[in-house]
């Protein structure tokens, strides 16, 4: 509740017609902010789980702003052993479904996101070997489909329609009601 409270009262009139500028801010306010003891892990979380409604979820700076929100070195294994173990899972599973999010919504991950990963899980963990897939597969899938749809689809009978013409045999084929 502290964070609404601090978030809502900016008073900024730029951040308030601008759901990502005010989401961007308040990722900022919060890096400032020493790591503490925890909790980081469940911020980045929720705030995963807050982009689409913030209309974030197709912003690479976003992610690359919740990925500086994690800890640097705290999760990196420290021998052979640890590596083998699959250390840290619940934050290894956190990185992944960061990942799996900017696959979902065609997010390209870029250098800095890479030397973030490195710097939270380290060279051999499951989120940097998700990204170096993603890296491989997503520009060669990107344009793999003819007749894409658009990235928001609009409502009611618009989508139906949109599905229709998809359907039909001729790409020029006029749908009717």
């Amino acid at each position: 509740s502290h964070r609404e409270d601090t978030h809502g009262g900016d008073g900024d009139p730029g951040e308030r017609g601008d759901p990502g500028a005010a989401f961007s801010a308040a990722l900022r306010e919060l890096e400032r902010s020493p790591p503490g003891r925890g909790g980081r892990l469940a911020l980045v979380e929720a705030a995963l789980a807050a982009l689409p409604a913030l209309g974030a979820e197709r912003s690479l700076a976003a992610y690359n702003a919740l990925l500086r929100l994690l800890p640097r070195g705290a999760w990196v294994p420290r021998g052979a052993v640890q590596r083998l173990l699959f250390p840290f899972p619940r934050q290894q599973e956190c990185g992944l479904r960061l990942l799996e999010c900017m696959e979902r919504h065609g997010v390209m991950p870029d250098a800095e996101t890479r030397f973030l990963l490195l710097g939270v899980f380290g060279p051999r963990s499951r989120p940097l070997r998700k990204l170096q897939r993603m890296q491989f597969w997503l520009p060669r899938l990107r344009h793999l489909d003819p007749h894409p749809l658009p990235p928001r689809l609009p409502p009611g009978l618009a989508a139906a329609r949109l599905g229709l013409q998809r359907i039909a045999a001729e790409p020029g084929a006029t749908v009717t009601l």
